[in-house]
């Protein structure tokens, strides 16, 4: 990795890792709060509808984002102005849908009242908005450009939180949640158009264009398929059962997915630029992933290792009573969430190779798995063993993408079990720090107490794991550079002097 490509690799993580950091705390302060204003049946009902939108998008997506970003003629105005053309079709399109599935999702939850008729339409109408949105953020996003992003980014969800709690202060309904989701939508199809001086977009055709991006995306469309009706099965199982149960789980499911969705933000928006500029350029992809993949797993594995460790105390501390169940049910899902992650960073290497075939394979075996592993798991073990079954499938998913990156002569199962077993004991050592206090964690400072243990005892294991790592990469750096004297030496000695 040349100098400029690294320090520019770092500069944005910094900047990805900030603003995911800032995003979590507003985003935990918003939901203490909001819990607090609003009842569990709420955030369930929101729940379902989200689920149906995102199933419509995810349906619908054919990776025109990522062409832009993998694609030579990214940077072309006739390439991406076809494909910001498919964008908005495609967000009309979608708007439409949501009206049509409004009344079958209705018939299927009479508990929910007529309420969906209205909702479902409602929020999906920010498809339209996000179709209207300029590609610039996908052509800084191939630039390897993450500082205005993340602002903007910020910047949205500080002002729709804002909007959110003020509005549920006074009308505590779920009606609150719609608006302030249009509004954050409203936001970024506004400044969207103003990220990059002189960019703009208009309509246009080109069937080059369009074939490129049809070719690329067509296993891009089976795979967001497959990941949606895995990912989201749980939410549409449990919420036949009881909308209290799913606003409860949801709330772990939030806090589970952490580590998930920093990996996604970190491996979309800059470990698969990145792969795919060094790949553009010609050079050999797996230099790259032997420097970033360890890194950014390790991240993961920490955060990881903190939920594991210090998931109930960190519900007991956040929530009150009504939500007390989230705290085993966010330790079984952030086992999930570890294979995601994995599996999340190992496919921005398919992508970047232009394998999305392998992808769409491994998150079908996932369906498939989850298919035979759900019900089994209810059998044997009720809502737990539905859990299980949950995270078994994921086991399976990831192995599917890890047996494909073989194929390519990438190998990193070593690494992942190395950190596997780093997770397992770092969290089994917070775990039993905190039992081995003695608090009675009956106040909310013995609870804060407790979590802040567990957290020091996680947090003092993975820093000493990270300055290993890095004692390691310098000493192979010097090693290298002592081979490279010594080649340069037997060179000069063997040159005949004329």
């Amino acid at each position: 990795m040349s100098t400029e490509t690294h320090a520019s690799a770092r500069h944005n993580a910094a900047w990805t890792v900030a603003g995911f950091g800032a995003m979590q705390v507003i985003r935990f302060a918003s939901s203490v709060i909001l819990s607090r204003l609003l009842f569990p049946e709420i955030f369930g009902l929101m729940a379902l509808v989200n689920v149906f939108l995102q199933g419509l998008q995810m349906f619908s997506d054919v990776g025109i984002g990522p062409s832009i970003i993998q694609n030579k003629r990214g940077d072309e105005p006739d390439f991406r102005n076809t494909a910001w053309s498919l964008l908005v079709v495609r967000g009309l399109v979608l708007w439409l849908c949501s009206a049509l599935i409004a009344v079958p999702v209705w018939l299927c939850y009479p508990p929910t009242s007529p309420s969906l008729l209205i909702l479902i339409p409602a929020v999906g109408f920010s498809a339209v908005l996000n179709g209207f949105e300029s590609t610039a953020a996908f052509t800084l996003r191939r630039r390897l450009v993450r500082a205005p992003l993340v602002i903007l980014e910020v910047a949205t969800y500080t002002l729709t939180m804002s909007l959110t709690i003020a509005w549920v202060a006074f009308v505590p309904t779920v009606w609150a949640l719609i608006v302030s989701n249009l509004f954050s939508a409203s936001i970024h199809l506004t400044a969207s158009h103003f990220l990059i001086r002189g960019y703009r977009n208009k309509f246009h055709w080109e069937p080059a264009a369009f074939k490129e991006l049809m070719h690329f995306g067509k296993w891009v469309f089976v795979s967001t398929v497959c990941t949606f009706l895995a990912n989201q099965a749980d939410k549409l199982l449990i919420g036949l059962v009881s909308l209290v149960m799913l606003g409860v789980y949801n709330f772990a499911a939030q806090l589970a997915a952490i580590p998930g969705q920093l990996m996604a933000t970190l491996s979309w928006q800059l470990v698969f630029p990145l792969y795919s500029k060094r790949v553009q350029a010609g050079e050999d992809i797996r230099g790259a992933v032997a420097d970033v993949h360890p890194l950014a797993a390790g991240v993961a594995g920490f955060l990881t290792a903190g939920l594991l460790g210090a998931g109930p105390s960190l519900v007991a501390f956040l929530y009150d009573s009504r939500y007390g169940e989230a705290g085993w049910m966010l330790q079984l899902l952030a086992i999930a969430i570890w294979f995601q992650t994995l599996e999340t960073l190992e496919s921005s290497i398919l992508w970047t190779l232009g394998r999305t075939r392998a992808p769409a394979f491994s998150n079908a075996t996932k369906l498939v798995a989850l298919a035979a592993f759900a019900p089994l798991g209810r059998w044997l073990g009720d809502f737990p063993g539905l859990l299980i079954g949950f995270v078994l499938s994921d086991a399976v998913r990831y192995v599917a993408t890890l047996a494909a990156l073989k194929r390519q002569g990438i190998a990193l199962l070593r690494t992942d079990l190395t950190l596997t077993v780093m997770v397992a004991v770092s969290a089994l050592a917070a775990g039993v720090a905190g039992e081995s206090t003695g608090l009675a964690v009956g106040t909310r400072v013995e609870r804060f107490m407790q979590l802040a243990i567990q957290a020091s005892v996680v947090g003092v294991f993975w820093v000493a794991i990270a300055a290993g790592f890095r004692l390691r990469q310098r000493a192979q750096a010097r090693e290298i550079r002592g081979t490279v004297v010594a080649t340069e030496g037997q060179a000069c000695w063997a040159t005949p002097v004329s």
